[in-house]
Order: structure tokens, then C-alpha cells, then sequence
């Protein structure tokens, strides 16, 4: 359920309640607001600049909005260690427990974001409808640090339209993508090293995750589009040689074997080989969009 209000033409309020765990069903329409799923409800404010009737500057957008989930969540910190026992006991690992119990449930989550899109420069004479030019975008966004596996997150990028001569309809994009991995999480993973420290670091302390993106899309027909991206993880903080289950399942698993130092010494060299080299994924895919599949979805290969 989503509501707006309208101040003036050019700001507007609006606030939205979704179920807090969304049925992947095949309905999709089993909505869930009680406690056991949560909800999640959103709230922005809105201006609108330069997009009146008579407006002679460049349009953009100006968002500010703040989301809450009702539901509860698991202290990051504490996760981590039931996390890494439930790894190392799913994989047979020979490492004692390194957890005491179940982690805290934390009540509640929150966040907020702050969106800028704006027309940046326009190229001179031109008319509606293809409005050829450069525009950017901007977002920045917050959680806690102590309940969510990321506490920043910050993205832009820069979109070129008609850059190609006689190509006016045409797209053309560069995005890049920040995400700070929790500092609860980071430093539960200097604590579990600190506690191998006789066998050397067991996991990688997570810090960060980067994605650069590259867009075109070429509007062969009026009701015709292919659209094609490559995209490239120059750093993948998180997910480096040791990937975390969820939290979701943060239960004490049995005692591991105890097994005797040269035995452990080889599992965390196992483990452990090549986790602090960069990591370096570039994946690339097109879509092929028809008119009806721009209004709903769009059927892709990659």
C-alpha cells in the first residue's frame, strides 16, 4: 500500500507499507504484516526542479526517505560467530566452536537515503522529444551497523543520451558502486582470527565491495530496444574465500572434533589460500526488450 500527497507541483510527500518478507509464491499475493514476517514501511519527500509547464532550466529530482522493519534481526557481531561455527561444522572443518550461544535478536531496523538525479547539460538546439545530453545520479544511504551486514552504501554515475551520431534515442552509461560492510562484522572477524592466531588468520576481515558498471542501450525500433551491460567487482569484500550463511539460522552447532595443531594449521592454510588477493568478476549480458516488454519485463541473456 503506497500513498502520496501532493504539497505543491513541485514537492510531494509519500509513504508505502509492504509485507516485511515478501511471498515468492506463485500468486506472489499472500501479504504478511503480523510478527512473524514484519513490516516494512517506507517515507520520502520529494522536489521537483525545473519540471513545471513553463520551466526554461534543467529538470532533476531531489529525494530524501527513511525506511522501518518491524521484524527482528540478529546482533551482527554475535551472528558472525554462530555463523562461522555453523560454516565450519556444515564443512566438516576440524576448528573447536568459537560461539556461546544463539545471538541476540535485535527489535526493529532503519535506514535512510538521500537520491539526486539531475539533467547535468543538454546539448544546444535541441528539441522535444529526444532532449540529447548528459544527466548524473547520486544516492547515499545508512543503516546500523550493528543489525545489517552493510552500515554505508553509496552509488552514482552519469548517463549520455544521443552520444553517437545519428544514434539520438541511444544510451550511454557509467555507474560505480560503493558498499561498507558492517564494522560489527569486521570486528567479529579480527576476533575470531585473534582467537587461530597460533594457526595463522582463518577469514578475511570484510571491508568493502565495489561494482563498476557500463551501459548501452540501442533503440533499434520505436517498440524495439537491446540493452547491453558489463559489469566489473574490483573488490568483493565480503565474500572473499569465506561466505557467510545467514543469520537467519543462528543456532549453537555440536562441538567439532578436536583435532590436533598440524591437522588445524592445514585447514586454515586451506581455507585461507589466496583470500587476500583482490577478486576481479566482470560479467557482461544484453537484454532484448519489445514495446510490451518495456512497460513489464524484459527477457535477457547473459
Amino acid at each position: 500500500m503506497r500513498v502520496r500527497y501532493d504539497i505543491c507541483p513541485s514537492v510531494y510527500v509519500q509513504a508505502g507499507v509492504y509485507d516485511g518478507n515478501p511471498d515468492r509464491g506463485f500468486s506472489g499475493t499472500d501479504f504478511d504484516l503480523g510478527k512473524e514476517e514484519g513490516a516494512l514501511s517506507y517515507f520520502e519527500v520529494g522536489f521537483k526542479h525545473n519540471q513545471g509547464k513553463d520551466a526554461t532550466g534543467l529538470p532533476g529530482n531531489f529525494k530524501i526517505g527513511a525506511w522501518y522493519h518491524t521484524d527482528d534481526f540478529y546482533d551482527m557481531y554475535e551472528g558472525t560467530f554462530v555463523a562461522f561455527d555453523n560454516y565450519v561444522a556444515a564443512n566438516g572443518l576440524p576448528l573447536p566452536p568459537v560461539s556461546t550461544g544463539n545471538a541476540t535478536p535485535r527489535q526493529g531496523n532503519s535506514g535512510f537515503y538521500i537520491l539526486v538525479d539531475h539533467v547535468l547539460w543538454r546539448e544546444p538546439g535541441q528539441t522535444e522529444p529526444t532532449q540529447q545530453g548528459l544527466a548524473g545520479f547520486f544516492r547515499v544511504a545508512g543503516a546500523p551497523r550493528n543489525r545489517n551486514l552493510a552500515q554505508v552504501g553509496i552509488d552514482g554515475g552519469l548517463v549520455y543520451k544521443g552520444l553517437i551520431p545519428t544514434r539520438d534515442w541511444d544510451t550511454f552509461g557509467v555507474a560505480l558502486s560503493y558498499l561498507e560492510i558492517s564494522d560489527e562484522l569486521r570486528r567479529a572477524q579480527a576476533d575470531i582470527n585473534a582467537a587461530f592466531g597460533a594457526f595463522g588468520p582463518v577469514l578475511p576481515e570484510a571491508d568493502y565491495e565495489a561494482v563498476l558498471e557500463v551501459n548501452y542501450k540501442a533503440q533499434v525500433a520505436a517498440w524495439c530496444a537491446v540493452d547491453c551491460s558489463a559489469c566489473s567487482i574490483p573488490v568483493a569484500g565480503s565474500s572473499r574465500r569465506f561466505p557467510m550463511p545467514g543469520l537467519s539460522s543462528c543456532k549453537q552447532p555440536s562441538a567439532s572434533s578436536q583435532a590436533g595443531p598440524q591437522r588445524q594449521r592445514q585447514a586454515v592454510e586451506l581455507e585461507n589460500r589466496d583470500a587476500w588477493k583482490p577478486q576481479w568478476s566482470t560479467n557482461v549480458w544484453c537484454c532484448f526488450k519489445t514495446a510490451r516488454a518495456m512497460k513489464s519485463e524484459a527477457t535477457c541473456s547473459g
